[in-house]
């Protein structure tokens, strides 16, 4: 039982088309959020650089001023240098607090932090001086304010390059992770894609195959067809079809039946009419009428050779395979189709050369004459009067095969794809010869597919090649 399947074609292309812009969505969803949490990041280090740069640049320059201003006042006792001093001291403690709070570099850090110890130890240096009169020196170290706030600048504008390196890195980073998302996408796209492809096509290959066992007349089981809604409709209707062609052929094989049956007994009644006009029962014939009798005679097993060819081709169209098999010589097959055409061959002239491969086959004998005798009647019959008409037998790998060529028109090459359809006539014709029913070749085929062989022309440039291979023993 074939699941019933709701969705159909539009909907799975809906789907298919959806997920895909999904996935194209996301992705360049992560894609911008990744470049503009990169973008803030950058922008963020620019400003946060600028401004631990500018405080460094303003401690260094009040650094320079404040020992300055000490200097002269040390030298001076000018209170007013003190005063200056004192009034430097608040701005660079501000400018000194700002690089505390911004930066995040120990080392910094420590080097602001000795800066204002230092600077506090020249403050108080100062005022516990203010009313001597001695000049000594200050402490060498005390006067070195303006050095280490130079330090400061560096460290700040080294840990500037290394935020920089760390920036390209993360940006390279992005990339790299944007590239290789780019790549995943790839065949991602490729297996959802493949996924639909895989799913549609089944259900296509399905329906197609239901249809070929349709066209070559498979009416036995029911079809069932999985797949999107539009497919299983599809192969309901195929199904309705089904039942109805297996009608149809159920009634054509019992109106042939029928029919050849119904046929057969008036004919029967004619040949036995002919059979006492031959044996001149009613009297003596002359030599015209005699002739009119042979005509009449030949047309008639004609005509009884169609209607057996009829029943038998309706009857193989039911049948599977035969449960009667044996062992047989392929060479002593076609040696008895040869001698039962020997009249045939004689009344041609033709030139018969054989080359036989003693080839054991198995299957039912009846149906192995059959197919060598329809193939030899059939190249006898498309022979031109004096040519040639070569039958071999032989052995190729596990295969027994049969080769029967002919010099006669041969056959069109449009046409070699239907010259073992059932009726089928082709149209290089030979005008002496009384046209067939276009059954012989189809039943050769017929029986050489029961036995797991089958018949097929090989390229000639005069006349007909025909080639049957069959499982060698």
């Amino acid at each position: 039982m074939v699941n019933r399947c709701s969705i159909s074609f539009r909907q799975i292309t809906f789907f298919g088309f959806l997920l895909v812009v999904v996935i194209l969505a996301i992705a360049l969803i992560n894609a911008m959020y990744q470049v503009e949490k990169l973008s803030s990041d950058v922008q963020a280090s620019v400003q946060d650089t600028a401004r631990t740069i500018e405080v460094a640049w303003i401690i260094t320059t009040q650094s320079v001023g404040i020992e300055r201003a000490a200097a002269q006042y040390w030298l001076s006792r000018d209170n007013s240098q003190l005063m200056r001093y004192a009034n430097q001291r608040r701005p660079f403690g501000i400018a000194a607090s700002r690089l505390l709070n911004s930066s995040s570099n120990p080392a910094v850090l420590e080097k602001v932090e000795l800066l204002l110890k230092y600077e506090e130890m020249l403050y108080r240096t100062l005022l516990q001086t203010k009313n001597e009169v001695s000049h000594r020196a200050l402490p060498e170290l005390e006067l070195r304010l303006a050095e280490h706030a130079t330090v400061i600048l560096h460290a700040v504008i080294q840990q500037t390059t290394t935020d920089s390196v760390a920036i390209k890195e993360r940006t390279d980073q992005a990339n790299r992770l944007l590239l290789w998302q780019a790549i995943a996408l790839i065949p991602f796209a490729i297996l959802v894609a493949s996924s639909f492809s895989i799913f549609i096509s089944r259900s296509l290959s399905s329906l197609g195959l239901e249809i070929r066992r349709l066209g070559g007349g498979q009416f036995d089981n029911a079809i069932k067809v999985g797949g999107p809604r539009d497919i299983q409709n599809l192969g309901e209707r195929l199904e309705w079809l089904r039942t109805r062609l297996q009608a149809n052929e159920l009634h054509k094989i019992r109106f042939v039946q029928n029919m050849s049956h119904e046929l057969k007994t008036p004919l029967t009644s004619i040949r036995e009419g002919i059979e006492l006009l031959n044996d001149r029962i009613p009297g003596e014939l002359s030599e015209a009428q005699l002739e009119v009798v042979e005509i009449l005679q030949t047309n008639s097993l004609l005509l009884q050779k169609q209607l057996e060819d009829m029943l038998t081709l309706n009857m193989l169209r039911v049948q599977e395979n035969s449960s009667t098999k044996g062992s047989f010589d392929l060479a002593l097959l076609i040696s008895d189709a040869i001698d039962n055409h020997a009249i045939g061959i004689k009344k041609k002239e033709l030139k018969l050369i054989t080359e036989l491969e003693s080839v054991r086959v198995s299957g039912e004998s009846y149906q192995l004459a059959t197919i060598i005798e329809n193939l030899i009647s059939n190249a006898i019959k498309f022979s031109m009067h004096y040519g040639t008409l070569k039958v071999t037998s032989r052995t190729i790998g596990d295969k027994a095969a049969v080769d029967i060529e002919d010099e006669g028109p041969g056959i069109d090459p449009a046409e070699i794809s239907m010259i073992f359809e059932p009726f089928f006539k082709g149209s290089r014709q030979v005008t002496d010869t009384v046209g067939g029913s276009g059954l012989g070749l189809a039943i050769a085929r017929y029986y050489a597919e029961l036995h797991d062989g089958e018949i097929f022309v090989i390229e000639s440039e005069v006349g007909t090649h025909i080639r049957l291979m069959l499982s060698a023993e």
